[in-house]
């Protein structure tokens, strides 16, 4: 993928099948005071809302039991891109430019810009923090739609980009996905 403007609003299918992965591990509580929910009555997701919005909590309505790996800023379901090498480092490795949605790995966390909710459904747009490097990327905003349709959780990410520089095709984490460690199989 380049980093040029993408259409608007295209679709990234996320988790027609996570709910096969419920494990039998113990629920455990979570701080989910910045945490904003929705919930259809089959699931029930979150987004922290001090995060960029990134999607900290999926679970099945009415359940303790979270899916989702939160337990930092580089972890979530997040829209995460890599560019041209940019001099950065990341914890004394080098890095390229890696505008990401939760924040970046000192803890420093991605501005929420905008944010809306509905029944099962959240709108957001948030600024892209440099993942290495810690820097508010003022050329990159995420925009993420998320509803809830019966036992499937659909977001459709967008990433506006409005620098000068070109970048590379490469690799890209669209979108990253960490789940609880014990769950053992991902189904998209």
């Amino acid at each position: 993928m380049s980093c040029r403007r993408r259409p608007r609003h295209t679709p990234v299918p996320v988790f027609a099948g996570m709910l096969a992965l419920a494990g039998a591990a113990a629920d455990a509580p979570v701080d989910t005071r910045d945490f904003l929910f929705i919930d259809n009555g089959q699931l029930r997701l979150g987004v922290n809302t001090n995060w960029g919005a990134g999607v900290a909590w999926l679970s099945e309505s009415g359940s303790s039991r979270n899916w989702v790996n939160h337990f930092d800023h580089g972890r979530l379901i997040q829209q995460s891109y890599y560019g041209a090498e940019d001099g950065s480092f990341w914890n004394k490795q080098s890095w390229r430019w890696n505008p990401v949605q939760g924040g970046d790995w000192r803890g420093h966390p991605a501005r929420v810009l905008e944010l809306q909710s509905g029944p099962g459904w959240i709108r957001s747009r948030s600024q892209a923090k440099h993942w290495a490097s810690g820097e508010d990327l003022s050329e990159v905003t995420f925009s993420q739609h998320i509803t809830l349709i019966g036992r499937v959780a659909r977001i459709r990410f967008t990433m506006d980009y409005s620098g000068a520089r070109s970048h590379p095709s490469r690799h890209q984490e669209i979108p990253a996905v960490f789940v609880a460690p014990e769950l053992e199989t991902l189904v998209s």
